[in-house]
């Protein structure tokens, strides 16, 4: 695990971020699986645990759901779900509002 005390004093001077030799492309792509489960609270607790910030972890999942889509095609039918049901709504809306004036 990652200790404050192991940065040197030297090794932050001037530099806003730095890349972390402790987190690995294996602990960067669990971070990131992890945070794509969409459970409440796991993305603070894992910015706890790791020490890092919580917009870098809804970065590299945010990162790796594009990823997802470009490999395996289209979205999800959940989210092709929602799309609908907002298009639908719209819809009825704009139905609505022309049959009140």
């Amino acid at each position: 695990m990652f200790r404050k005390d192991t940065l040197s004093p030297t090794e932050c001077i001037g530099k806003k971020f730095f890349r972390r030799r402790d987190l690995t492309s294996e602990k960067r792509l669990h971070l990131a699986f992890m945070a794509m489960q969409g459970v409440w609270g796991a993305v603070s607790e894992l910015a706890r645990d790791f020490m890092i910030s919580r917009r870098f972890v809804y970065m590299l999942r945010d990162d790796l759901q594009e990823i997802t889509e470009k490999v395996f095609g289209e979205r999800s039918s959940f989210e092709r779900g929602k799309e609908w049901i907002r298009k639908k709504a719209l819809a009825l809306a704009l139905c609505l509002r022309l049959e009140g004036r």
